[in-house]
């Protein structure tokens, strides 16, 4: 994670700063091209920013060779959970590598959300969103399961409560217990915030997991 936070700090200011030079001393260029001494000294400036440039780039890459493809991961956890199964996952994940410590809890999440929904919903669709922000990562999960919230207080995830062979409703399946406790233990040991419950804008249930990329606790591992 350390590694990681160093290339992104490298990309984000060195080499917004050497892009910066790279323009100004084209358009300087530009601006001397009836003086082709001064013209000429900008374009060798140019170059050497440019190969600045490259060089930070590259060892940027090779800083993050400890983070992870977190998208990979995530559509192979997701074949993996609900291959053969009546639910279809779309997944939206727009990070393209992530520190490993993060992208282990997020697989987690993943897999143990995809795991409840099958368990304990009749859900068909499962939504998965990840993003990166400039402050935080964050994960955001969703069903159609109707039976989330709909046979108990809402929010407790209960069964459809339709009538069983023997006439008989069944007791609501809880969402809760060691699965949520075990995600949001993860959630937290990293510094972030977790929440889960039924959905607010339509049947179904919602994950949600934010971690912060400057949290002292980022390098605790999920």
């Amino acid at each position: 994670a350390e590694r990681a936070r160093i290339a992104r700090e490298i990309h984000d200011n060195v080499g917004h700063q050497l892009t910066r030079a790279s323009l100004q001393a084209e358009a300087l260029r530009v601006v001397h091209a009836g003086e082709p001494g001064v013209a000429a000294d900008f374009a060798d400036v140019k170059a050497t920013v440019d190969d600045a440039l490259a060089m930070v780039r590259s060892s940027v890459h090779a800083l993050r060779d400890d983070s992870v493809d977190l998208g990979a991961q995530m559509h192979k956890v997701a074949g993996e959970v609900s291959g053969g199964t009546r639910l279809d996952v779309e997944l939206d994940v727009a990070c393209e590598h992530v520190p490993a410590n993060v992208s282990t809890c997020f697989v987690a999440l993943l897999r143990e959300s995809l795991a409840n929904t099958l368990r304990h919903s009749g859900a068909t669709r499962a939504e998965v969103r990840c993003f990166e922000h400039p402050a935080f990562y964050q994960l955001v999960i969703v069903d159609n399961g109707g039976a989330a919230g709909a046979g108990g207080k809402k929010g407790a995830g209960g069964a459809a409560a339709g009538a069983g062979p023997d006439g008989k409703k069944p007791a609501p399946a809880s969402r809760d217990g060691m699965g949520l406790s075990s995600m949001r233990e993860r959630v937290e040991a990293l510094g972030g915030s977790f929440r889960a419950g039924a959905r607010a804008d339509a049947p179904g249930w919602r994950v949600f997991a934010s971690i912060p990329k400057s949290s002292n606790k980022s390098e605790a591992k999920a």
